[in-house]
């Protein structure tokens, strides 16, 4: 059986979904990802334009688009998980 405090633990953490409220640790972490995100994607342009003899648009045009964002989505994904996992722990 459940005792009083894990109903109610349970029954707060469903209140708080339902209604979309995040706790404290959550809207941070959120906020970090974001962070990172803008920062890993700033960083792949830049290093994309500056490549010597390659000119970011003639790159996007010669590589197919959609492996174009595959590859720099994963590449971003992972870097990503263990910049946060870092920074977490």
């Amino acid at each position: 059986m459940k005792t009083r405090l894990e109903i109610a633990l349970e029954t707060r953490l469903e209140t708080r979904l339902e209604t979309g409220e995040e706790t404290k640790k959550s809207k941070q972490r959120s906020r970090l990802e974001t962070k990172l995100e803008i920062k890993l994607e700033a960083k792949s342009h830049a290093k994309l334009e500056t490549k010597p003899g390659a000119n970011l648009e003639i790159g996007l045009e010669t590589i197919p688009e959609t492996r174009f964002e595959t590859r720099l989505e994963t590449r971003l994904e992972s870097r990503l998980e263990i910049r946060l996992e870092i920074m977490l722990y």
